[in-house]
């Protein structure tokens, strides 16, 4: 596990408080032989979270802990691997995070979620402050032949992707971000979102105000306020529904900042070459310097030989789950 970027509540997950301005690796860890086996990681604002998905379904989270996403029961933050409680006779096999939430999908199909619910981005039905343990959330709106295969969050909203290639969304809709053809109050309970595009989505990642879709012909499509490196300076342009953005390579995997205009795309190479654009303070993504907005994708500086299997970006930290040992 490699990382970077802002660590001043921990979380990064290596035991300190230290910004790192380049990919260093994890390895001051509680249990180093357990956590390098770990398949997933996700990040929210301040905080990480990395899944083992064994037997049980472990999970670990660290940093900040303000708004309950860490599921402990209180709200004080941990710069080391601390150890998710899960709710009796349920077994995780997916999570992912918003700003300030972590939301579980369990093995029998259930959901549940912890963390900040002020815009309903936990998709509970009501809003509320925060959540500090795991909570169950409905989604009757879902058919129960239908799985969740994806589960992304942004500031305030998030989206899931099911396998009969659905997507379903919650939360604040204040910019679009929500796909749903306009603009709106919170939604409540997660709500299918409208694809027009005649095309199949693969992966969707929400970020600060917008949502990205990637379809299985490698084009990427963006609804909600749009800063999607195409060159072009949409920030007071609000898009309501999936709209193709045109920036000529053929995408692999799309990864987007949950609170900051960060968006990576990973190129369809033998490299898994990694473009990115965002604002670059603590040099989140690894360009070898800081505070400077790329209007459009910038070659990721990477170790070499180093094969990106997964990346997160929170709001100014960047984690590189790589494909060696």
């Amino acid at each position: 596990i490699w990382g970077c970027g802002n660590n001043t509540v921990g979380q990064l997950g290596n035991k300190t408080y230290d910004n790192q301005l380049s990919l260093i690796p994890i390895i001051n860890l509680n249990k180093p032989n357990d956590i390098f086996s770990l398949p997933y990681v996700c990040t929210g604002y301040n905080f990480s979270i990395f899944f083992k998905n064994d037997a049980s379904g472990t999970i670990y989270g660290s940093g900040s802990n303000y708004w309950g996403a860490l599921g402990l029961g209180e709200t004080n933050q941990v710069n080391s691997l601390s150890l998710i409680p899960i709710p009796d006779n349920k077994i995780p096999i997916n999570v992912g995070c918003g700003c300030d939430w972590t939301i579980i999908y369990m093995s029998d199909g259930t959901l549940y979620g912890t963390g900040r619910n002020a815009n309903c981005q936990l998709g509970v039905g009501y809003l509320s402050d925060k959540i500090t343990t795991l909570t169950n959330i409905h989604i009757s709106m879902i058919p129960n032949n239908v799985k969740i295969l994806q589960i992304s969050g942004g500031i305030l909203h998030t989206a899931l992707l099911c396998d009969d290639n659905s997507i379903y969304v919650c939360g604040s809709n204040f910019s679009g971000q929500l796909g749903l053809g306009y603009i709106g109050d919170n939604i409540l309970n997660f709500t299918l979102m409208p694809n027009n595009t005649g095309k199949i989505p693969i992966q969707v990642k929400c970020g600060l105000y917008h949502t990205l879709v990637l379809m299985t012909d490698g084009t990427v499509y963006s609804t909600g306020f749009e800063s999607a490196g195409d060159g072009i300076n949409h920030d007071s342009t609000s898009l309501y529904q999936m709209t193709s953005l045109p920036y000529g390579m053929k995408a692999k995997n799309i990864y987007t900042g949950v609170n900051s205009w960060s968006s990576i795309i990973m190129i369809d190479d033998s490299f898994n070459s990694l473009y990115g654009l965002s604002l670059n303070d603590n040099d989140k993504m690894s360009f070898g310097y800081n505070n400077t907005f790329n209007p459009t994708f910038t070659k990721i500086q990477a170790p070499i030989n180093l094969l990106s299997k997964q990346i997160c970006t929170g709001s100014s930290h960047t984690i590189i789950l790589s494909n060696d040992q």
